[in-house]
């Protein structure tokens, strides 16, 4: 309990998570470096768990914790799936089982290696890929429910970023000063509409269940076996977005690419192509995000100042 005997969210939420435990796990905060949620560590008779509890924030562009809910159950039934005890998404926290300390940057031996490659071989299986929801099993999403609208990402974006500009004249639009500086608004609009033109350059492939921040710092190694986590992001999307981060972590060649099932209909030269233009894509959307992240917590810290 806090001062004056009033309990936090924080507090809340984890009296929630253990209430569904039926007992008291003393949860102690984790580093949560790279995720902007809090992360909480607790011992249960002799089982370690995580409680993730989320974070609210305008500047979280692409998170739909409802979609997120859908999608780890749609991947239980995978090794490579975090064992998720309890998502009460509404309440705004999420309780797993603890898999063990993240892959550390630069982590490709071959057994990782081989493991991630069947994770993306089984994202881009046709078991993520109902047609409608008369042919999905009674218990699991529709790829409606599961899609990602990249043009819907980007106004966001662009709505965010136009919430914080003000005019200095009739021609020219510079945006909101924060902490002193003024924060330029105008290259980030140039920005979206260059991401868009990007993604109208892709090469047509079907689309899939897509992580869209897959890196080693979302994969715990428990006992020999992958686990992704962070699916905060993830719903049915592009596959060249997860192929660049097969390409940039874990140094897949375009031949090993080329064979996953997806693209397996595409010439090594097209499938290229679309990577290059993918990566493209990824850096500008990693710039936005930064970026939205930076304005939230500036703006934050001015109106609690």
């Amino acid at each position: 309990m806090t001062e004056n005997n009033v309990q936090t969210i924080s507090e809340i939420q984890q009296r929630e998570a253990n209430a569904f435990l039926d007992g008291n796990a003393c949860w102690q905060k984790i580093d949560n470096s790279g995720t902007t949620n809090k992360i909480y560590r607790g011992t249960l008779n002799k089982r370690s768990f995580i409680l993730r509890l989320n974070q609210q924030n305008s500047a979280l562009i692409g998170v739909c914790r409802q979609r997120e809910n859908s999608v780890l159950k749609v991947i239980q039934p995978y090794p490579w799936a975090v064992n998720v005890i309890h998502n009460n998404w509404r309440r705004g926290w999420c309780l797993m089982q603890d898999h063990g300390k993240r892959l550390p940057p630069g982590n490709t031996c071959d057994s990782s290696r081989q493991q991630i490659y069947s994770l993306m071989a089984h994202c881009q299986s046709p078991g993520f890929q109902w047609a409608d929801a008369a042919h999905a099993p009674s218990n699991a999403a529709t790829a409606s429910d599961l899609a990602i609208n990249y043009s819907t990402l980007l106004n966001s974006y662009r709505c965010f970023f136009g919430q914080h500009a003000i005019e200095k004249n009739a021609d020219h639009v510079v945006g909101e000063r924060i902490n002193n500086l003024i924060l330029d608004i105008e290259p980030l609009q140039e920005l979206i509409l260059h991401t868009q033109d990007l993604l109208q350059q892709l090469p047509k492939l079907p689309h899939c269940l897509v992580h869209h921040d897959l890196h080693p710092g979302n994969i715990c190694l428990d006992n020999q076996q992958i686990k992704v986590i962070d699916w905060e992001y993830a719903g049915i999307g592009n596959p060249l977005i997860d192929a660049i981060a097969l390409r940039r972590h874990w140094d897949f060649s375009i031949q090993e690419l080329a064979s996953l099932p997806i693209f397996s209909q595409l010439k090594q030269q097209d499938l290229k192509q679309g990577l290059d233009i993918s990566e493209q894509v990824v850096d500008s959307l990693e710039t936005l995000w930064s970026r939205a992240q930076t304005i939230s917590k500036t703006t934050t810290k001015q109106r609690t100042a």
